[in-house]
């Protein structure tokens, strides 16, 4: 497992994740980042997955995860998620983690295929630079 995790100036993280990915990994890498002091000014994270080339995580790790993150939700009430994601099986994953972290949260959660698109998105609310950026 490989994590490269880099905060952004407007308040924001990127995680490119690759190789094999576990769900302790994500707990891990999630954990890292709240107890980071930015993560108190942040307004978006892009989670990069292209680069996975196998993964455990099923459909239980997911509600484990959203578990996981809901006390973060009571500090972080703004949050817009994009997953970066390829296949069938990442972009179910992707949508689950978006419908299980809809309750009790206000955070927005999105799936791209590529990171131009992603922060496009992210550019309407989160007030990104325009980035001349294509997939």
């Amino acid at each position: 497992m490989a994590i490269d995790a880099r905060w952004e100036e407007q308040g924001g993280l990127y995680r490119k994740y690759s190789d094999t990915l576990s769900i302790e990994d994500i707990m891990y890498a999630n954990m890292k980042a709240m107890g980071d002091h930015r993560s108190d000014e942040l307004r978006y994270v892009i989670a990069d997955f292209l680069d996975v080339k196998r993964s455990s995580i099923g459909p239980d790790d997911i509600s484990k995860i959203t578990l996981f993150d809901q006390p973060a939700t009571r500090t972080l009430q703004y949050l817009k998620i994009a997953f970066i994601v390829r296949g069938e099986t990442q972009q179910a994953l992707a949508k689950l983690y978006e419908l299980e972290s809809r309750d009790g949260t206000s955070w927005q959660c999105q799936s791209f295929s590529c990171v131009g698109d992603a922060r496009a998105w992210l550019a309407v609310d989160v007030k990104l630079p325009q980035l001349a950026l294509s997939c």
